[in-house]
């Protein structure tokens, strides 16, 4: 069968203009043409597709485009196949399909995942008796405003109590938990390093920093870090880095 006969019997068939024997013939070429069957069926999904997303008025201007170029031919000129208003048709609909795909699935908002994730850690240190006297006070200071959400005088407390006891890694855990409360994100970053190399609080460090990460909006920082926490299968937020990777790729 011709190209252009082709398309225009396919243009029939799906426009039901075929009839009586026509109509029968067509479909035993389909029967025994696959290639044949497969661009009417490509030509009846893309129409689907298009009542589909509510724009049943497409094929209406594609045809009127047809009608108006085949009319502005001249008689010398070969009669243009209908395959390419089609292919016009499917870039509208792929176009319009992910207009509504990013409608949607929009870029998720880094500031609400952080609020659905964040808690600031509970007060671990019980044992308050390793500083020294001199530097004691400012420990149990730090942690009480700690404790008492007063993030900017705990801040204080425990900075001072580690320029004092520089190797009690962590209390920089909670130093930099009250440094992320006042969006001291360098700082942060830098506490939650040196909190990094107490084996009792690594884990917290590494959720911490990739919270960090996350509200101060790098997500690439933000992605390595959760990715580190999830293919550690023993670490204690390993479901939940896991669960925010996801909402976030």
């Amino acid at each position: 069968m011709e190209e252009e006969i082709k398309d225009q019997r396919i243009q029939d068939y799906l426009a039901d203009a075929l009839e009586g024997e026509e109509l029968k013939d067509f479909e035993n070429q389909m029967q025994q043409d696959p290639e044949l069957a497969a661009e009417v069926a490509g030509y009846q999904n893309l129409e689907r597709g298009l009542h589909g997303i509510g724009v049943e008025h497409l094929a209406t201007e594609i045809s009127a485009w047809e009608a108006d170029y085949q009319q502005a031919q001249t008689t010398e000129t070969k009669a243009v196949p209908f395959r390419p208003y089609y292919a016009v048709a499917a870039a509208i609909t792929l176009l319009i399909v992910t207009g509504i795909f990013l409608f949607w699935n929009p870029t998720p908002d880094m500031a609400e995942l952080y609020a659905q994730h964040y808690t600031p850690y509970e007060d671990m240190i019980l044992d308050r008796s390793d500083a020294t006297e001199g530097t004691q006070e400012l420990l149990v200071q730090g942690m009480e405003a700690y404790n008492n959400q007063q993030y900017a005088q705990a801040e204080e407390r425990l900075q001072e109590y580690l320029t004092q006891a520089p190797d009690q890694y962590g209390a920089a855990l909670y130093l930099g938990i009250a440094q992320l409360e006042t969006d001291r994100f360098e700082a942060a970053e830098a506490s939650f390093t040196t909190a990094l190399q107490d084996a009792n609080f690594e884990q917290q460090a590494q959720w911490y920093l990739s919270l960090l990460y996350l509200k101060s909006d790098q997500p690439e920082e933000t992605l390595t870090a959760l990715q580190t926490i999830a293919n550690s299968p023993q670490h204690y937020k390993n479901r939940e880095a896991t669960a925010l990777l996801e909402e976030i790729e």
